[in-house]
């Protein structure tokens, strides 16, 4: 139980971090555009 909850934290954490690149990455793109 405890493995599949430590996971589902790793899961959570790791699709924080690619939405949060991939915002920073659109407003960078935004930046240089304008």
């Amino acid at each position: 139980m405890g493995n599949l909850l430590q996971m589902l934290n790793t899961l959570k954490v790791s699709f924080i971090c690619t939405v949060l690149s991939l915002f920073c990455s659109s407003v960078l793109f935004e930046g240089k555009l304008f």
